[in-house]
């Protein structure tokens, strides 16, 4: 990973190999070089994070947005801590890792998740819309069995019961007198 070790003065004393090939060092001697010198044009954030570390502060963020001066965009996860020796401070350790490309990832899964919630609300709103006709269909369905029904027990043009009715009630009636020990009378 890649880890600089500076002192007080911000002069770089030690680097990982990773900072070396990442920040391109391998063409330059770097040690006891200002670490402004060699990145002038480092946001003034940075040097903040870097007093309040030298003050003792150990300052972290999990996934900070940094502008590269070419344009590009890259994320990292850093952390800036003070470093002691005898029990006094030397400096500070600056450990940074490039999540750019975990970056991406989230955000592709973000906008997926965002996709699928799409699919899932019109799918919802689909079910519900045939879930709405379906019941009108049985509603509609029911209300032409009643009609069927009332058609096939009355006659269409006096409205009373006819035969069928008389059929389908004496069949129930006499199972009911049967059932209560009753009589029944048919007029």
């Amino acid at each position: 990973v890649p880890i600089a070790m500076f002192d007080r003065d911000m002069c770089y004393i030690a680097a990982s190999r990773r900072w070396i090939s990442d920040y391109d060092f391998a063409i330059f001697q770097w040690r006891g070089v200002s670490h402004y010198e060699l990145f002038p044009d480092l946001p003034a954030r940075w040097r903040l994070i870097h007093q309040r570390a030298l003050a003792g502060e150990v300052v972290a963020h999990p996934d900070d947005r940094f502008d590269r001066a070419d344009g590009t965009v890259q994320w990292l996860r850093w952390e800036v801590r003070p470093w002691y020796q005898d029990g006094q401070q030397g400096g500070i350790i600056i450990f940074t890792e490039d999540i750019s490309e975990r970056k991406v990832f989230e955000q592709r899964i973000l906008q997926l998740n965002a996709e699928l919630e799409h699919r899932v609300q019109d799918r919802t709103a689909e079910l519900e819309d045939s879930v709405m006709k379906l019941q009108q269909a049985l509603a509609t369905a029911e209300d032409l069995r009643r009609a069927l029904r009332e058609q096939a027990i009355r006659d269409p043009l006096t409205g009373l019961f006819n035969r069928r009715f008389l059929e389908e009630s004496m069949s129930h009636e006499l199972a009911r007198a049967r059932r209560t020990e009753a009589n029944l009378g048919v007029v």
